[in-house]
């Protein structure tokens, strides 16, 4: 690539303690994409007009190909957007890249021509080429970043560099406004202390020892929970990765934030997120995800210095890297944030994990066992002996992976331990969602909205932290942001809730409310009808003991479950058609609810197939199993 303009100037500020150094902290400002309205069409075929939406250079899940938020271009074409000057200092951040399609098999070699322009010069050109026989390692993004403070009109163009013109897609990804400046990186004290979060996926909280499960499992875990607080009963708002994780790092509904599915997947930058709050008051701050999907492309890296992106990799793996990560901090104050990957199907557990729950693996492919679940609510025939022993092994599978995460806890406690820091970090562990092993004719997440997908754990402990309490209160993960910044001495920032956790008269006081939940591509079993309905969107509400599941579109019409978790903790009696007033009072509260988060909702990016098919290659079939 030729680069004709400089990257930029930072300026210095923040605050901290200079003889720790600096670090880069970059305030996302927006992506000119959710600008779409302003955008001036230069020249391009009316046939295929430029979009927005997501593309991906390639449908293997590799670093640095996988689906970026775009503006979509057929060349030839050009569009442009007018930037106002910014005195502070902007930097605009985009990625080069074709469409997965210009190499798929058969394609032929052509090469386009990616040109971008500010002002009146030409800051930047490259080549791509296109064919079936480019290699892989040659398909992904081209990032570059150019210095936009000026302001002054960007135009981005996309043209044919050879005679053959194919017909293809061409992409500048994130388009993303930044104001970068140096921090002075702060020391880490009592009353300033550590944060680790912890989110390990797919985690039910009756796993653990300290809810109850088998404590030989979760020994870490459970110590954790005795030298700090537990809440009993703590819920995630969705019943996958998507939804719940935003809410946990921005403290915002899904339906506010909107990161529900494929077609809005990209985390919006209006949201200053628990990192970025902490990045700005000088904490060092670094992410290591085994969740594909939790990752930077996804805009889930707003605040985050370094951030470690890994696929289904089992925690042992990459564990050692975490640990020379903390081992280098010295007295940075840090922030350190952990998506753990395990008990996430695919079952990775190490040889021991495995022999020491008798585990012998899966046998049965996924296609075959989803069939069998089917046919087990629809009264037809399956093998009822297999499909048991089939689910008893994925329990046994799903136990040595949360043993491996409690080894790998352990491990990190025990460094905490050895150099002093324990004292001056908080911990904090949670789960994004739970996990169906058929008490609701299901299996995996993201179908339903029961406690088994729902119900999490969650444990704060270290400065700040009562220790051997036991919350009995029910709450909500997305409390949890605000929780940390707290105990961080550190300001909210402007529209995260103000909610604490830790203060008894606020969580006696919100458990009074109601708590919603919502997931999008779920399933309704019907058993009157013995058929699994979709579901478009499926909500819950629950006011008291009383839990309500109503779905606006299941099988060409709302439905509506009503169950008393109280009288019935399993959530097997519907009480729906006999208790008709309080069904449509919840419907009511319900859709009272839904319409004021809309409202909080930022402008978001739409995803669309590029985004479906890579979940769908990640193993999220259907958009959040």
């Amino acid at each position: 690539m030729r680069m004709l303009m400089a990257i930029g100037l930072l300026w210095i500020g923040g605050c901290g303690d200079p003889d720790l150094g600096t670090m880069r902290v970059e305030s996302r400002r927006g992506s000119l994409l959710v600008r779409w309205d302003e955008v001036e069409v230069v020249a391009c075929d009316p046939a295929r007009p430029p979009r927005v939406g997501a593309l991906a250079p390639t449908t293997e899940v590799q670093a640095d190909a996988g689906a970026l938020p775009a503006a979509i271009l057929a060349p030839p074409c050009g569009i442009a957007w007018q930037l106002a000057p910014a005195s502070g200092g902007r930097r605009l951040e985009l990625a080069l890249g074709l469409g997965a399609e210009a190499y798929a098999a058969g394609a032929p070699a052509t090469r386009v021509s990616f040109r971008v322009s500010f002002g009146d010069a030409l800051v930047a050109e490259e080549v791509c080429a296109a064919g079936a026989e480019v290699p892989p390692g040659l398909r992904g993004w081209r990032r570059i970043g150019l210095d936009v403070s000026s302001g002054g009109r960007l135009v981005l163009e996309v043209d044919y560099a050879d005679s053959a013109r194919p017909p293809l897609e061409a992409g500048f990804g994130l388009l993303r406004l930044v104001e970068p400046r140096l921090v002075a990186r702060s020391r880490v004290r009592a009353a300033a202390p550590n944060l680790v979060l912890v989110v390990v996926d797919t985690l039910r909280w009756d796993g653990l020892g300290c809810y109850g499960g088998d404590e030989a499992v979760t020994p870490a875990i459970d110590e954790l929970a005795r030298r700090g607080t537990l809440f009993e009963t703590a819920y995630a708002p969705s019943s996958w990765t998507w939804p719940s994780t935003a809410s946990i790092l921005t403290g915002a509904s899904p339906v506010a934030h909107g990161l529900l599915d494929a077609q809005h997947c990209f985390l919006a930058d209006d949201y200053v997120t628990l990192a970025e709050a902490l990045q700005q008051e000088g904490v060092t701050t670094a992410a290591f995800s085994t969740n594909p999907i939790v990752a930077p492309g996804k805009n889930f890296d707003q605040g985050f210095e370094s951030w470690s992106q890994h696929g289904w990799v089992p925690v042992r793996k990459v564990l050692p890297e975490v640990m020379t990560w903390l081992a280098t901090r010295g007295e940075q104050r840090f922030f350190l944030y952990l998506h753990l990957g395990d008990p996430h199907t695919p079952y990775q557990p190490s040889a021991a994990a495995k022999a020491r729950f008798r585990a012998q693996g899966r046998s049965v492919p996924s296609a075959t066992l989803l069939s069998w679940v089917e046919s087990r609510v629809e009264g037809g025939s399956f093998p009822r002996g297999k499909l048991q022993a089939e689910v008893e092994e994925m329990q046994r599978l799903y136990r040595a992976e949360v043993l491996e995460v409690d080894l790998a806890l352990e491990r990190i406690a025990q460094f905490l331990a050895e150099s002093g820091l324990a004292d001056r970090t908080v911990v904090a562990l949670t789960s994004d969602h739970g996990e169906e092993f058929l008490e609701h004719d299901q299996l995996g997440h993201g179908n339903q909205l029961h406690d088994e997908s729902v119900r999490v754990p969650l444990l704060l402990a270290g400065p700040g932290v009562p220790a051997g309490r036991r919350v009995r209160a029910p709450v909500e993960i997305q409390a949890l942001a605000a929780t940390l910044l707290g105990l961080a001495r550190v300001p909210l920032p402007q529209g995260m809730p103000a909610t604490d956790l830790l203060d008894g008269a606020w969580v006696e006081e919100a458990a009074q409310e109601p708590f919603f939940f919502v997931v999008r591509n779920a399933t309704w079993p019907e058993r009157t009808e013995r058929r699994v309905l979709p579901a478009d969107d499926l909500f819950a509400v629950q006011r008291g003991s009383l839990r309500l599941h109503w779905s606006p579109e299941a099988g060409g019409r709302p439905r509506a479950a009503l169950f008393d978790l109280e009288a019935d903790p399993e959530a097997r009696v519907d009480l729906a058609e006999s208790r008709v007033e309080e069904v449509r009072e919840l419907e009511r509260l319900l859709e009272r609810w839904r319409e004021s988060e809309l409202e909080r909702r930022p402008r978001l990016i739409p995803g669309g197939d590029a985004a479906a098919r890579e979940l769908e290659q990640m193993g999220y079939g259907g958009g959040g199993d």
